[in-house]
């Protein structure tokens, strides 16, 4: 799917307006995994792709479980979300699908029950602005998959000794988030050796490059990701049963990782599948080259459930 119209650029204008709102709803009071869960929701319904990806790492990096994500859809159903949450879906649902009832008096009496006045009018601003974006990234075909590399660089930027590389690192992820071909040149220049190293490893795209990459990051970077890595840990003891899919193309992680691991593994069973289209934070669409390791990985998971 190829992009329409890059609407950050073109209308700088208004998204920065849009992301005005945005920035008045995070610090409005109500909780953000409220919001995400309202966000990824709302997404569903309209069909956005970008969206759902965008939130559905927001929300798991912010601690959600999958069982929680999996049957959001179905949260009626499920006795998995509080009273809270479910006024504020059925809310969210019902101004987002305006047409079909006007949003009720029972949904109203439902989401007063839990929300104040003015909680309730924010809840509302909330669902204006994610059918906005769900709109302007349906309408202009927005590609899904590019958040997640910068979501993560937003995430761990942090984690970096140096504050001048960890705040630069997240403007340059913000500027991508606005615009994923946003020259973020001049910002780069300011980067240290560790900030440079860094944001090497994020932008890379090139598989055979991650161990070099890998290297040279920081020290106490690399000693965060062996601690990360159960192949340098004895799993000689375990006997279950070891479904792993990786990407054979990942430019962040190696599928050699998750080779080590098999190994290491020595007494477990394990089940090792090589998928050419997935990414550690980007998922490109399964095509038909790879759909029987994706099958074949689902099938295997499913026996283990019998």
């Amino acid at each position: 799917m190829e992009q329409r119209i890059n609407y950050t650029e073109v209308g700088r204008g208004a998204v920065r307006a849009m992301y005005g709102l945005e920035t008045y709803l995070s610090k409005c009071g109500l909780e953000s995994s409220l919001l995400h869960l309202l966000k990824f929701r709302v997404s569903q319904i309209n069909g956005c792709a970008y969206c759902l990806d965008m939130h559905s790492k927001d929300l798991r990096a912010a601690g959600e479980t999958e069982q929680r994500l999996y049957l959001l859809d179905a949260w009626r159903e499920a006795p998995f979300y509080t009273e809270r949450e479910r006024a504020a879906l059925a809310w969210a649902e019902a101004v987002t699908l305006v047409t079909e009832g006007h949003v009720p008096d029972e949904v109203y009496e439902q989401a007063r029950a839990q929300f104040s006045e003015e909680e309730l009018v924010n809840l509302t601003l909330a669902v204006v602005a994610i059918n906005g974006w769900n709109r302007l990234s349906i309408s202009f075909r927005v590609t899904p998959g590019s958040y997640g590399r910068w979501a993560f660089l937003l995430a761990n930027a942090g984690r970096l000794d140096d504050p001048n590389d960890a705040h630069t690192l997240q403007a340059i992820a913000m500027a991508r988030f606005r615009d994923p071909g946003a020259d973020v040149g001049p910002l780069a220049a300011r980067l240290g050796p560790a900030g440079k190293a860094v944001l090497a490893l994020v932008e890379n795209r090139d598989p055979d490059a991650v161990i070099r990459l890998i290297s040279a990051l920081p020290e106490r970077v690399r000693r965060e990701i062996d601690a990360l890595n159960l192949a340098l840990y004895d799993l000689s003891k375990l006997h279950g049963h070891f479904i792993l899919v990786h990407g054979r193309g990942d430019p962040l992680v190696p599928y050699s990782e998750s080779q080590a691991l098999a190994a290491a593994a020595s007494k477990a069973r394990v089940s090792l599948f090589l998928v050419d289209e997935i990414g550690h934070v980007d998922f490109n669409a399964v095509t038909a080259a790879n759909a029987w390791a994706m099958w074949s990985a689902v099938v295997a998971l499913l026996d283990e459930r019998r």
